[in-house]
């Protein structure tokens, strides 16, 4: 007795459905591991990403301000590697006796003259301590016309104290070589008065001495359209705007 054609059918049928589940498995593989679809998902998940970074960096910037004269405001300007607290302080203080920086200046600068417009000690305070920055920062002014001189502009840095002057120095320094620019909020500059040595010759070694490790720091700066002066820094201490 011959199977019947339903029999035949029944027979076949779990190889067939096995043949149209890899089929739809194929097919499936193809829809999903096509060129177009994996490319837009990168793009489109790669770009806000980028965006985000650029946002985060400018955010990082913060700033300190103080005064540094009457019409001018001085800037720090700083990213999260220096490490500044929240709540730190720019404090910025006028030099009064400017003849060991104008000493030192011509000393290390080898220039004949210096004519400081703006001597000031600054720094950073946190909880009464001053601190110092972990990384470089950016200090930037404006220039006044009090502040303007013939010549060219130079930004100096004073890491440590100048040199003293010496008796001899001090005889032939001119009488009012601290009494210029720096008279700020009333402060007058005092005469120093400098006790005289038994012998002036014990002195010269230390002068020389000095020579080799010039204390004086000439920066970089930029002077823009406006009258902005900038400069960056590792460090704060006495700097001075300069000709």
């Amino acid at each position: 007795m011959k199977p019947t054609s339903t029999q035949n059918q029944s027979r076949l049928h779990p190889f067939s459905l096995m043949r149209r589940l890899q089929a739809l498995l194929f097919a499936l593989f193809l829809l999903l591991t096509s060129t177009g679809l994996p490319a837009v998902a990168e793009d489109d998940a790669a770009q806000p990403n980028i965006y985000g970074m650029v946002q985060t960096r400018k955010l990082e910037e913060k700033q300190l301000t103080a005064s540094l004269n009457g019409d001018s405001m001085i800037t720090v300007t700083y990213g999260q590697s220096a490490q500044i607290p929240d709540g730190a302080q720019l404090v910025v203080t006028p030099i009064v006796d400017e003849a060991p920086y104008v000493q030192q200046a011509k000393k290390d600068l080898n220039v004949k003259s210096v004519d400081f417009v703006q001597l000031f000690d600054m720094g950073i305070y946190y909880d009464g301590a001053k601190i110092e920055p972990a990384n470089k920062v950016k200090i930037s002014f404006r220039l006044t016309e009090d502040m303007k001189r013939d010549g060219d502009l130079r930004i100096v840095h004073f890491p440590t104290d100048p040199e003293p002057i010496t008796s001899q120095e001090a005889e032939t320094a001119p009488a009012v070589a601290s009494q210029k620019m720096m008279s700020v909020k009333g402060t007058k500059a005092t005469p120093m008065t400098v006790e005289p040595q038994d012998d002036d010759d014990d002195l010269m070694p230390v002068q020389a001495a000095s020579l080799d490790t010039p204390v004086t720091e000439e920066l970089n700066l930029v002077l823009n359209e406006e009258n902005i002066v900038s400069f960056e820094t590792y460090g704060f201490s006495v700097f001075g705007v300069c000709y």
